[in-house]
This record gives C-alpha cells, structure tokens and sequence, in this order.
C-alpha cells in the first residue's frame, strides 16, 4: 500500500493525552496533518520533554536501511490499527531533507506491505486486534550487546580487508563506519564504541583460552556477561587514563582481566579507579591478593581495599605536592624576561591570565601573617 494513503490511528491511546490537550487548546481535533506533527514532536504541547518522544528519528533510520519488518494492521477503510509509528517514520524519511535518506531508503518508505482487515470484521476481532497487540508481550528478546557488536566489528574488518589500501586513512575508516552505522541503523558513535569494545573483549578471550587454557565457549560467555566493562576499559587512552594504563603494563592487563573473569569488580565504576591503582605498588599487591582470593565476597572486598589505598596515597600526594609545584612555578615565574607583560610583544601574555594571577596573589596574601606581608613590603 501506498504510505502517504494510509491515515494514521486518532483513536489510538497512546495520544489520548496529546489529542485531548490538543482538542482543549484549539477547541477541535487534530487534522491529519497535525497528527502526523504530533507523532514526529514538530507541535510542540505543554508538559512534553524532548522533541521525539516516540523515536521516530531512530526507527525511521532502522526503517530506511531494513524496510517495514512487520506490516501495520489497517482496517478495511483504510485507517490503522496498529503501526501509527512504523508509518510515521515512513512519513519522516519521505518528507526529510534529500541528503537525510537516499533514492533506495526513500523508496522502501514509499510502498510497505500491510496486513487488511476484511469487510466481515466484527468490532470485538478489531478490539482483539488492538488488545492483542499492545496489551500482550510478544515474548521478543533482544540480541544481547555482545552479539551485535560483534556483527558490526565482523562487518567492519570485511570492508576494511577489502580495501586496495593496505592501511586506510584515518578519513576512510571513517567512512567506513558511516556505511555501517546506516547499514545497522546506529549512530557513528554506536558504530565506534562497539568496534573498540570488541577490540578488547578479544583480547579478554585470547588471554583465557590461550595463556590461562580456560574453554573458549565459557570464555565467550563470560565476555558477553561482561561486556558493559570493556567500554570503561576502553576509555582514558590519554597518558593516565585507563586504557593507557592496561596498555603500559600486561601483567597489570592480565590482572584485570582476571578479575573480571572471576566476578570480583561489583560495578564498572571500579574500572574508573584503576588508573590510580596502576601508579601505587601497595595498591597493586591488595589487587593481587584479591585476585588470589576464592572466596568471592573476600575478593570484592579487597578490590574496594586496593582501590581505597590507590585513592588514599593520591590524595596525600596532591597535599603533600603542593609545595614543590609553588616552588617551581615561583622561580619560574621570576626569571620570566619582563618584555612578556609587553601586550605589544609576540607570544605577550595575555590580559586574561594577567588578571588570573592578580586574583591568586590577592588570595595568597590574605594567608599571609600580616607581620610577614609588613616585612616583605619593606624590604621590597
């Protein structure tokens, strides 16, 4: 069926508020126009957050690389029962900008199959339909993140393979990923974060079966039940970070990933820490005791322990450091040749920081003992 002949569901009770408010401030029902508005968040009503409450945008991109998957229920005059957002998003590619959704993804929004009500339908086989198809749980279980990102990382090393270069550039890869974001109906942030995800869940697995002969297919599993983790160990490549942190050192790496294995991190806000953890051999050593721990719950504790030490000698590190850090800026500071306060001299600093630096001396002085700030101005 045509999908700009298709009218979308006034009657149906996901908007009984929004047609309600409607009928309340323009003293009329909505025209299907501004129904179609309504679904797609462009009219705008009191007490709505956000401009796509539905997810079209999202299912729209779905719908043009996949097409309608499930037909919408349309009663024998036309008018929907089930699918007002499968065919709103239909109506959002087809009145989108050109360069949203090509020739090819416009088409497959244009024509969708439909399942027709026949002229012998009672009332109660519509309600049926209706109570069917909203009210009872159709039982569907997502792919779990483990197994779609994989397919999106297998995808992307086929037609990084297929490449004439050897190594792309760094523009093609990304290229590259925006053919798989649209291909998968993801964004091309979805797109990166599960090929680094991937990247070091593999390493994960090669370590186990390889280097600690655990059974690969429990290893997979694992890695699945696991894989919120590998994002947060994916994160802080910068020198300090987290990921920098496991690529220094692989029997820092390897520890990790032992504990990971054997369920002794409680939350992935832990992998935040381990950055400090990397920096602080006390740390570490409470960190290899709880990985040779069995006893579980014992384990966790001492994960917090190490955690704790790393976060305690940071913290004393920052006290304690200030007086070297003053010191040097100090004597850098007075050595500084005086044509830099020149604004008219090339890489002069600047008024902004001039003003910074007033306010921090201002601040200084107020913690001075006034015998001291008395001294200093004589002999000044």
């Amino acid at each position: 069926m045509r999908t700009r002949d298709i009218r979308l569901w006034d009657a149906n009770e996901r908007l009984d508020i929004h047609l309600n408010q409607f009928q309340q401030k323009y003293a009329r029902p909505p025209s299907p126009d501004e129904l179609l508005a309504i679904m797609q968040g462009e009219l705008p009503l009191p007490g709505i957050e956000g401009s796509d409450q539905f997810a079209i945008r999202s299912l729209a991109k779905s719908i043009a690389v996949n097409g309608v998957r499930k037909p919408p229920i349309i009663d024998i005059d036309g008018t929907l029962l089930d699918g007002n957002r499968r065919v709103t998003a239909c109506y959002y590619i087809l009145n989108s900008e050109e360069q949203e959704f090509t020739a090819e993804e416009r088409q497959r929004a244009e024509w969708i199959k439909v399942w027709q009500l026949t002229d012998h339908a009672t009332d109660q086989e519509r309600e049926a339909v209706i109570v069917s198809l909203n009210f009872e749980p159709d039982f569907k279980q997502d792919w779990p993140e483990y197994v779609k990102a994989q397919k999106v990382y297998e995808h992307y090393e086929t037609l990084v393979t297929l490449e004439p270069r050897a190594n792309p550039t760094a523009a093609r890869l990304a290229d590259i990923r925006r053919e798989i974001a649209r291909k998968f109906a993801l964004s091309m942030n979805e797109v990166t974060r599960y090929i680094n995800m991937v990247k070091i869940a593999r390493e994960f697995e090669e370590y186990h079966v390889v280097d600690r002969s655990k059974d690969q297919y429990a290893t997979k599993h694992r890695a699945s039940d696991k894989f919120q983790y590998f994002d947060e160990l994916n994160k802080g490549k910068s020198a300090g970070g987290v990921n920098w942190s496991l690529n220094q050192d692989d029997s820092f790496k390897h520890l990790v990933f032992d504990l990971l294995f054997d369920n002794k991190f409680t939350n992935w806000r832990q992998i935040r820490d381990l950055k400090y953890v990397a920096q602080n051999e006390d740390a570490l050593e409470v960190l290899r005791k709880a990985r040779d721990e069995s006893d579980v719950e014992v384990a966790q504790e001492g994960v917090d322990d190490a955690i704790g030490v790393a976060r305690s000698a940071r913290a004393e590190q920052r006290q304690t450091g200030v007086n070297p850090r003053i010191r040097t800026f100090t004597e850098w500071f007075l050595n500084l040749p005086v044509k830099v306060f020149d604004p008219a001299e090339p890489g002069a600093v600047k008024e902004e920081n001039l003003r910074g630096l007033a306010d921090a001396l201002r601040l200084v002085e107020r913690y001075l003992d006034p015998d001291m700030t008395e001294a200093g101005d004589d002999a000044a």
